[in-house]
């Protein structure tokens, strides 16, 4: 079995990205900071030693940020994030990879410690979870495919996080350190260095 790392991201066109960011800074600034958070991200799976696999939101790139690092391009399924995120671990494990591990393109904190960390710990406990401020995960990992984790939970809400312990009740969970998301204009304040440049943009 070989380790596999998915992103999921969202094709950068404007309006589509950081809605709720938009609000408060407008369509342009929103699409300048997700693309900064893209060139992060890229960073980071960069200085990763993992295979990777690229999952667009809408429509394959053949040539953008990701191609430095990206082993697998592909689009991400229909419905919902949790169908989304099952279609993702099943094609990872059909391809006989595993441990196979997922995370956003949102996180400005994020490192290669982080994504080699959250490996490591799947040699010891069958599943990993990076838990967000905002109740959810930017980070899930598991040995094997848990179905569960992706049928009937609360998306987009700060239940999220206990139902999903809460379905983990019978397994081995490591958890990571907490991590902000990019969502809102308070998020994106609590980062000076990327506010400003967005400013002098």
């Amino acid at each position: 079995m070989i380790p596999l790392l998915i992103v999921f991201c969202k094709n950068p066109e404007l309006g589509k990205v950081k809605t709720r960011l938009a609000k408060a800074i407008g369509s342009e600034k929103a699409l300048t900071i997700y693309q900064k958070l893209l060139d992060h991200t890229a960073h980071c799976v960069e200085h990763t030693p993992i295979k990777t696999a690229i999952f667009y939101s809408e429509s394959l790139v053949k040539e953008d940020v990701w191609n430095n690092c990206a082993d697998y391009k592909e689009v991400q399924s229909a419905g919902d994030l949790g169908m989304r995120m099952a279609a993702a671990f099943q094609w990872g494990f059909d391809r006989d990879f595993g441990p196979i591990v997922l995370i956003g393109s949102d996180l400005w904190t994020l490192t290669p410690r982080h994504l080699q960390d959250a490996f490591r710990q799947l040699t010891t406990h069958e599943v990993v979870l990076g838990p967000a401020t905002d109740g959810g995960y930017y980070l899930i990992g598991m040995q094997q495919f848990q179905g569960r984790l992706f049928k009937n939970m609360p998306w987009s809400t700060p239940e999220l996080w206990s139902k999903t312990l809460d379905v983990l009740k019978d397994k081995t969970v490591a958890i990571l350190e907490e991590q902000n998301d990019i969502d809102e204009e308070s998020d994106l304040r609590k980062h000076p260095e990327l506010f400003q440049h967005v400013n002098k943009e």
